[in-house]
């Protein structure tokens, strides 16, 4: 709980005499604040950096910022903008030429500009321009700072109990200010008697001040949008990947469950497999239990992380693992292999050559399953000495013919992770998994996850979600279609011994039979009139649509992707394709426009289906799935990471129910029975879960469907 109170505030400084007002005041009060107002003459990022500790506090109480400042202008800046005066559109394009001049690459790669540029994108920080005018033109920084004007300098914080700390001197928001110059200011705690008559003229001026428009010879302005666009272009969307955080965190606190998972792996002599449900701390909970069991090793190690998509090995794996495990260069080498990295071959040669000198306590590898069942790969790791360590993600991937491959004998220590660990009907792959990684040993399912309260924020590990399945039918010529290729499935499953040939076909039949149900017309004339009522909504702020991979029902030159696209277009939805077309490198920029607001919808096919991290998204549609449980579970995890001020989140989904058809009656409850396995995973741990079991009792009753056929 915040509290200023707590804090033993002296009521003056001076930088002359007090040894460090940063540690003494700046920190403790950011550290004990939700709000924190500042007008000052000049503002620097350079601030933030010597108040590291204060900031990451300020950010975890969820604090907020608003500053009033001065831009630093030289007489040739403020002569351009002087230009401008009467026109607000022309001052917002030079003073954002002015200020991006400074928007240098140092300034982008500093700790605190970051830090800055994470509050700006999340909403923590708004930042407005006072402009200081002579008789006929902006005053530039010097006149300014010899004027007078605009120079008393004021910081309000505020706490959840009401308390409040300003502070007014001759101090600026800037390293010069805090830590250089000799500086001298006062400050006022309104849990003191008669301190009201400082902070209430404290807190009217700043808000005088905070309003738009002329006041006496000064004028505040919005901060530029291209300014503000260009600083939060590459900021991460985690705060825990902000440079300082990785510098001022004091660690990290594993939740129970989490411990639980580690313990039973040590127990199960390091060997098992985590059934964890999607968005309770996979990644985290496997470096722990690493770090658990190199602490027991006496001897150099090589720790193998295979993931299923090249865009999951620098975030979360590689970012995750220089954070919390592989803290000292010097020691450890991590290489980065894939089939889009064609160095990384001659990366782990150099590796290994340090590694048999001793120079390096271990080396990581983070490569895909593809790279991991290679022989290239294969060699050149049976050639390095010393205990060897797997950690397998989504560990259903690795039960696949040709990844099993990679799945060698010479691993000493080996872990599984998944939220679905079974393999779609492929039982052999499911049983070759546990064979080679050892039991199921933690679980922690979805509905624990949802219902469990997390001590630390008194809320659930997981986001409940409503779910609102979407009913449609195929028409008579779908139905005719869907009919004809069941019939020829069921004659290609009579054949004994099928040849290749056959055995292509039958699997031809089974995808064009699949995308009858994901194309089916219903689907996108149910979307032209559910967007516009989801829309007055605010549906549309962070959501997700998964749509086909395949051509519209009605127009065949045109992708069903492409037509969800012009149906949100023509309701002015901001949205953006999201697909395997995009390239890996702008993918990260997709995510973060996503993340940020500037992109309100995301239009995908499968490309999020595994270990992309949003936590901000709050709503989803399915209008497409598969009948493999893995895909449509890891599309619900999509939505349910927690994110502040997500209370719950909200799925939809279309779902294929009979339309009364006598003629196609058996094609209708087929297709109705896979249907129904989504529904019921769906709805059983959603909040209006009896709202849903109702709806759907009343389409089986009706249709004379048999549920035991179903289960």
């Amino acid at each position: 709980m915040c509290n200023l109170s707590s804090c033993s505030f002296l009521g003056s400084y001076d930088t002359n005499f007090v040894d460090n007002v940063v540690d003494e005041f700046y920190n403790p009060a950011l550290s004990n604040a939700t709000s924190y107002d500042r007008m000052s003459g000049f503002f620097t990022s350079s601030s933030l950096a010597i108040a590291a500790r204060g900031i990451v506090n300020l950010i975890n109480n969820n604090g907020k910022m608003r500053i009033l400042t001065c831009p630093i202008l030289s007489r040739e800046d403020a002569e351009i903008i002087s230009q401008c005066s009467d026109d607000p559109d022309g001052l917002s394009e030079k003073l954002s030429k002015i200020m991006l001049n400074i928007m240098d690459e140092d300034f982008m790669s500093d700790d605190a500009t970051e830090a800055l540029g994470w509050m700006l994108l999340n909403g923590h920080l708004e930042i407005r321009i006072v402009l200081v005018k002579g008789e006929n033109e902006y005053l530039n920084s010097e006149q300014v700072n010899s004027s007078g004007i605009f120079h008393n300098k004021v910081g309000i914080f505020k706490d959840d109990n009401d308390n409040v700390v300003t502070f007014s001197g001759s101090i600026n928001e800037s390293f010069g200010g805090w830590v250089k110059n000799i500086e001298s200011f006062e400050v006022f705690c309104s849990w003191d008697i008669g301190s009201d008559k400082h902070i209430v003229p404290h807190i009217n001026r700043f808000q005088q001040y905070w309003e738009f428009g002329h006041m006496g010879r000064s004028q505040t302005i919005p901060f530029p949008d291209a300014v503000r666009n260009a600083w939060i272009k590459f900021i991460p969307t985690n705060k825990e990947d902000l440079k300082i955080f990785k510098k001022h965190s004091t660690g990290i606190r594993l939740r129970k469950y989490q411990n639980d998972a580690i313990e039973l792996w040590a127990q199960n002599n390091f060997r098992g497999i985590y059934n964890m449900a999607t968005g309770t701390g996979k990644t985290i909970t496997a470096i722990f239990a690493v770090k658990e069991l190199i602490s027991t090793l006496n001897s150099n190690y090589v720790l193998v992380i295979a993931v299923p998509n090249q865009h999951l090995i620098l975030d979360p794996w590689v970012k995750s693992l220089e954070k919390y495990l592989f803290t000292k260069e010097s020691e450890n080498r991590i290489i980065q292999a894939f089939s889009g990295n064609n160095k990384w071959a001659n990366e782990l040669s150099g590796a290994k050559m340090d590694y048999r000198l001793n120079m390096l306590k271990s080396i990581c590898i983070v490569t895909t399953y593809d790279t991991l069942s290679s022989d290239r790969f294969i060699v050149a790791l049976k050639t390095i000495t010393g205990k060897k360590i797997l950690v397998a993600d989504e560990v259903h991937n690795a039960g696949a013919d040709t990844f099993r491959l990679g799945l060698l004998e010479v691993y000493d220590y080996r872990l599984g992770l998944s939220a679905t660990p079974a393999r779609y009907l492929d039982d052999d792959g499911t049983q070759f998994i546990t064979s080679y990684f050892g039991k199921e040993i933690f679980t922690f399912t979805l509905d624990e996850a949802i219902t469990q309260i997390n001590p630390d924020t008194n809320k659930t590990y997981l986001t409940p979600y409503i779910y609102h399945p979407i009913f449609v039918s195929l028409n008579e010529d779908e139905l005719e279609q869907y009919n004809q290729y069941s019939e020829n499935i069921a004659k290609s499953l009579n054949i004994d011994e099928p040849t290749p040939q056959q055995l292509r076909y039958r699997e031809m039949m089974l995808i064009k039979r699949a995308r009858i149900g994901k194309n089916a017309a219903g689907k996108i004339d149910r979307m032209y009139t559910l967007v516009p009522e989801l829309k007055e909504q605010g549906f549309f702020d962070h959501c997700l649509i998964y749509c086909s991979d395949g051509r519209d029902s009605e127009d065949n030159a045109i992708k069903s992707l492409n037509r969800i696209i012009d149906i949100l277009n023509k309701n002015s939805i901001h949205s953006r394709r999201f697909t395997s077309e995009d390239a890996f490198s702008s993918r990260p920029e997709i995510l973060n426009n996503f993340a940020n607001g500037n992109v309100s919808t995301l239009v995908a096919i499968k490309c999020l289906d595994e270990g992309v991290d949003v936590p901000a998204t709050r709503n989803a549609i399915i209008m497409a799935s598969t009948g493999n449980p893995r895909e449509y579970i890891q599309r619900r995890g999509r939505i349910l990471r927690p994110s502040p001020g997500k209370d719950f989140a909200t799925l939809y989904d279309f779902m294929i129910i009979p339309g009364g058809s006598e003629k196609y009656r058996g094609a209708e409850h087929q297709l109705f029975n896979t249907e129904y396995r989504r529904f019921k995973e769906f709805s059983y741990a959603s909040l209006n879960k009896d709202e849903n079991e109702a709806i759907i009792g009343e389409v089986i009753s009706k249709h004379g469907i048999r549920l035991e056929e179903i289960e």
